[in-house]
């Protein structure tokens, strides 16, 4: 994976900053006020629902990472293989197309809004690797399943 690949993922994990969904319009803001109707009555746009499907799968990689606790690597070989051979190509495929949108990295509003559960993702993920990384049965998952990440 290129340099440029990745920014986008560590971009929104180590610089995210607290988020969460827009508020509607009949919610209170943190200051009080509520959002503009408009905000709320207008459907997302194409880049929200391509970061939110992304969102989505790398939701779903720290679930398949998070299998099995700390102590059952092999369950959790079996289900990190199990979503690297069905998502990686979809994954690292939506990575290049943002990272292509965002060459000096996402916009402040979206490391806002996402960038919490960004972070939470990428540390279910290298608690993970790190838990496992001399487990045998994981480490060849690992390089059985590299073929589908490259």
């Amino acid at each position: 994976m290129s340099l440029r690949s990745t920014t986008l993922a560590l971009t929104f994990a180590i610089l995210g900053c607290g988020g969460g969904p827009t508020p509607r319009a009949s919610e209170p803001t943190e200051a009080g006020s509520a959002a503009p109707a408009s905000s709320a009555d207008s459907p997302p746009d194409e880049l929200t629902v391509e970061i939110e499907a992304f969102l989505a799968l790398d939701n779903d990689k720290a679930i398949a990472f998070a299998v099995g606790g700390d102590t059952d690597c092999v369950a959790k070989a079996k289900s990190v293989g199990d979503w690297r051979r069905a998502h990686t190509r979809d994954y690292k495929a939506m990575m290049k197309k943002l990272n292509g949108r965002w060459p000096n990295g996402p916009p402040e509003d979206f490391k806002r809004k996402y960038g919490d559960q960004f972070a939470k993702n990428k540390k279910a993920v290298m608690d993970a690797m790190l838990a496992c990384s001399n487990d045998e049965e994981f480490g060849k998952m690992m390089d059985e399943t590299k073929a589908t990440t490259e």
